[in-house]
């Protein structure tokens, strides 16, 4: 039989600790991740890797979250990936900047542990296949 291939997610957050953390707490949970240090690199990694979801911090150097979440919007294929907002910022000003951005969950960061995430991540991808068939 052959190997499933492992469903893939980008991780795009500026802070090194918290995409460790992200990071392993996936790959424990079996998907293969990505890593992009700012919105720019992200942008990069999104377009040669097509990932299956995007995780997305919104304030980053070089490009923050919501220009990239603009740019994928813009892009028919990068358009078609899930993302999940994560962020230290929950204020009803940052939540207004990303209401018409699509996106399936706005997580403060402060206020998930890194298993919830998986299980928001996983609840996510099952939906995107469900939803295919």
């Amino acid at each position: 039989m052959p190997e499933q291939k492992k469903q893939k997610i980008c991780i795009i957050e500026d802070e090194g600790t918290i995409r460790e953390i992200y990071q392993t707490a996936l790959e424990d949970a079996g998907y293969q991740i990505v890593t992009a240090r700012d919105g720019e690199e992200g942008l990069m990694v999104l377009m040669a890797e097509k990932p299956d979801l995007a995780l997305i911090d919104l304030s980053m150097p070089k490009k923050d979250g919501i220009t990239l979440m603009k740019e994928m919007q813009a892009d028919p294929e990068l358009a078609k990936i899930p993302v999940i907002i994560l962020t230290n910022f929950g204020t009803d000003e940052m939540i207004e900047k990303v209401r018409d951005l699509p996106s399936e969950f706005f997580l403060v960061k402060a206020q998930y542990q890194p298993k919830d995430v998986v299980r928001i991540v996983k609840e996510v991808m099952f939906h995107k296949h469900s939803s295919r068939k």
